[in-house]
């Protein structure tokens, strides 16, 4: 099992009200809510963070891609969405 840290927070009325009334729908306690949506929004975080810095790295080596090569490539994939 692994180590545990016990941390707190304060949220405010509405946003506990929430919280326990997804907890009775799922039949989830409040840790078990808290734990997984902490878990999901650090491990985004990251990723993203982590997505920043590769940019970042590759833009210094200069491995950059003209804007209006990035505006074509999303109307055709706009396009190729719309007709499946």
């Amino acid at each position: 099992m692994p180590r545990t840290t016990q941390v707190n927070t304060r949220v405010d009325t509405d946003m506990a009200e929430r919280l326990d009334k997804l907890s009775a729908l799922t039949g989830r306690t409040r840790s078990t809510l808290l734990y997984t949506a902490l878990q999901e929004y650090l491990e985004n975080e990251m990723a993203f963070i982590e997505a920043v810095e590769e940019g970042i790295a590759a833009a210094r080596a200069g491995d950059l891609t003209d804007h209006a090569e990035i505006v074509a490539d999303m109307r055709q994939r706009r396009v190729a969405q719309q007709t499946h």
